[in-house]
């Protein structure tokens, strides 16, 4: 669901600590008077070691994973961030994270990497499981290793978590009948009048319920993405702000507003007010109709822990066409090579899609993607994850990943999302003054 942590991040949880010095120095412990020179023997013989993990705070800023997990409404041990046991201090972002172990997604993750599948260029790389001697006593979960996408960005990068798909639930889900109190007062807040007469006497609902009422009410079941957070250096997008988009231009704005780095021309950051607000002009989204051409293609492969990942080359933005209000385009011109990038790297990973026996075979439920910007535009990529809930198709049964889902067709939506992502980052471009792709769908 790699991460990007704060220094507070490091003291947050009491049972965490840099060395066993630090351990004992929070501690008064009364012990006989025999036993004290024991216990600074060994107190003596640990100091030095180093933490390997630390827990990933659900509130540090621009976190990759954590902030996935947020807007997925996970949190707890489920990541953590792992360093070597040999590295002299904690890093802000360390080159691996571990993320609990989930025998699906290990699956998913061991076949892609067996067969060199297309789709393996696009994810985060897998290094099998964490050792147990590598864990802290309390954690009881197994986990894995992964890549940390945002280790090869600077600090504090923007980041967007993007759910992909038409619909958020599993065809088992379906069938299930549990109710549950706690999603039926999600499913009032929601929408007050959604509640049928059985679940309002019953003040419950199942799960499949609540996610599939959802899902129709946000841009996931119409356009077969949503966007479900986004961390920028002003903090995170408000969840009922992200709630308002409704269509593909109201997500293009919601990206050009708060994703896209806002930049001075010479790189600086715009200055914000005390209360962290940007205090750059507002640009207005428009999309220059006229434009019509196509995106240069040409891609870098970008080294990321052991495996290449695709990373468009830089654009060049002299190049980009001007639109009419030059002053306006001078003001968003820095964001051009982030959204060139970002198209680049998404008509990339859709053709993958298309070409991948493994993507044919399986269905892609709760399946993410994972945009990353650098804050002074110099770097962005898109990265595919989340995969407990990709599950391969039943015999007999194939997919288009475009027709609308009935329970039991197995169709989960993908490229009619990546194609209106496309379409969505088209028009990001476009609002930046860049040209506008001709980009047409294809299967």
């Amino acid at each position: 669901m790699g991460c990007n942590f704060s220094q507070n991040d490091r003291v947050k949880s009491p049972t965490h600590r840099t060395s066993a010095q630090a351990m004992a120095s929070d501690q008064e412990v009364v012990v006989p008077e025999e036993e004290e020179e024991e216990a600074k023997a060994d107190a003596a013989a640990k100091k030095g070691l180093q933490r390997k993990w630390s827990l990933a705070s659900l509130d540090s800023a621009c976190s990759l994973l954590s902030l996935e997990r947020c807007a997925a409404g996970h949190g707890g041990n489920s990541i953590l961030k792992y360093v070597d046991k040999d590295a002299a201090e904690v890093p802000e972002t360390p080159r691996f994270v571990m993320k609990v172990w989930d025998d699906n997604e290990v699956s998913v993750y061991e076949e892609l990497k067996s067969t060199k599948d297309q789709l393996l260029a696009f994810t985060p790389s897998f290094f099998g499981e964490v050792d147990s001697d590598d864990l802290a006593p309390e954690l009881e979960d197994r986990y894995m290793r992964l890549s940390n996408v945002l280790h090869k960005f600077n600090a504090n990068p923007n980041v967007m978590d993007c759910k992909l798909g038409i619909r958020s639930f599993t065809e088992q889900e379906v069938h299930k009948r549990r109710l549950r109190e706690d999603l039926y007062l999600k499913l009032v807040q929601l929408d007050p009048s959604a509640p049928t007469a059985e679940e309002r006497e019953a003040q419950a609902c199942t799960k499949y319920r609540w996610m599939s009422s959802n899902d129709s009410r946000t841009t996931l079941g119409s356009l077969g993405f949503r966007i479900d957070g986004i961390e920028n250096s002003r903090g995170k997008t408000g969840k009922e702000e992200l709630r308002k988009v409704r269509d593909v231009s109201d997500a293009a704005r919601t990206i050009i507003q708060e994703f896209i780095p806002k930049q001075e021309a010479d790189g600086q950051s715009f200055p914000t007010s005390d209360e962290g607000v940007d205090q750059r002009p507002e640009v207005p989204f428009q999309v220059n109709q006229g434009v019509d051409s196509q995106a240069s293609s040409g891609y870098a492969g970008i080294n990321l822990c052991g495996v290449t990942c695709c990373v468009a080359k830089t654009a060049d933005v002299a190049d980009c066409p001007r639109g009419k209000e030059p002053e306006v385009q001078q003001a968003a011109e820095p964001g051009l090579a982030t959204a060139e990038k970002v198209l680049k790297c998404l008509t990339a990973m859709r053709e993958a899609m298309v070409s991948s026996e493994f993507f044919r075979r399986h269905s892609f439920i709760g399946c993410s993607l994972l945009f990353v910007a650098d804050t002074h535009g110099s770097d962005a990529g898109v990265y595919l994850i989340d995969f407990a809930h990709t599950t391969p198709l039943p015999e007999g049964v194939s997919i288009d990943h475009r027709s609308l889902w009935k329970a039991g067709n197995h169709e989960d939506g993908i490229l009619l999302g990546m194609d209106n992502v496309i379409k969505c980052w088209e028009q990001v471009l476009a609002g930046l003054g860049g040209p506008t792709p001709a980009y047409k769908s294809r299967l």
